[in-house]
């Protein structure tokens, strides 16, 4: 789970708690309320925590699963049916469901984490490392000329003026899709965008020419061989899917970052050149 769905599901069960204390004086049953309000407690405790003490309460809350689900079915296996007449009716199939949903995940926790007394990984530390692969794993991506790429007219009329590489994009998009890769070709404002993949996130090459002359000087459209031309790897993970998923980037960007390479280093008529 990332960070932030850790903390929402933070706030929210510590508000819960707190809203069950308040209403265990007057309740019917105000030992419930207690017991529940401590889960809660448990629960909000994990998702702020790290290392040992996040073992420690993570380790509270299997355990009341697993006693949940273990009564439940030892109740349910003597006083219900097998098959109730809804989901909401208490039967053997409904506590099989929880036990195997709820209690066995939780059993695999408590085996894993021990109340803290076995060696745990720092869930913040681990996110901290995934949080370095959200972008770009080479930043300075890949400078060249070659004469194999001409500026066609009006090309930059699609894009932003000074603004070329279709050829570039249209040759770099047949040499990924050789590779394996489904491209899709879009231009941006700054420059052509070939998209590689759109899920679990977003991963893409950008490419196009690098600026050579003032922004306020009288656009000349340059020969390509005078060109020094640009590459770069990019992932993207959308906000909502970083909150609640967070799936790893950088394995996927390393191999496209790598096929990049190839494709360039294996035309002769591309000449690798230092940043400008």
């Amino acid at each position: 789970m990332s960070r932030g769905a850790r903390i929402l599901l933070g706030i929210v069960t510590l508000g819960l708690g707190l809203m069950l204390l308040r209403m265990g004086p007057d309740a019917s049953y105000p030992l419930g309320h207690y017991l529940f309000a401590g889960f809660c407690f448990s629960l909000g405790t994990t998702c702020f925590a790290s290392g040992r003490i996040q073992a420690f309460f993570g380790s509270i809350v299997a355990s009341c699963l697993v006693i949940a689900g273990l009564s439940y079915l030892g109740s349910s296996i003597l006083k219900e049916p097998i098959i109730g007449d809804s989901r909401a009716t208490p039967s053997v199939l409904n506590a099989l469901m929880f036990c195997i949903l709820f209690g066995i995940p939780a059993s695999m926790y408590l085996i894993h984490a021990r109340f803290g007394f076995a060696k745990v990984i720092d869930a913040d530390a681990e996110l901290e490392r995934d949080d370095q692969s959200k972008t770009v794993e080479d930043p300075t991506g890949l400078w060249f000329r070659s004469d194999l790429f001409q500026i066609e007219q009006g090309e930059d009329e699609e894009i932003n003026p000074g603004r070329y590489g279709r050829q570039l994009a249209q040759w770099l998009q047949h040499q990924l899709e050789a590779r394996g890769y489904e491209v899709e070709h879009i231009c941006e404002d700054w420059g052509h965008c070939l998209m590689c993949a759109r899920d679990p996130f977003l991963l893409w090459v950008g490419c196009g020419n690098v600026d050579m002359v003032d922004s306020g000087a009288e656009a000349v459209v340059p020969p390509s061989e005078a060109i020094v031309w640009h590459c770069f790897v990019c992932a993207e993970i959308p906000w909502l899917k970083r909150l609640f998923a967070n799936p790893p980037t950088a394995d996927a960007v390393a191999k496209l970052a790598r096929d990049l390479h190839a494709a360039v280093d294996s035309e002769p008529r591309i000449q690798r050149v230092a940043e400008p």
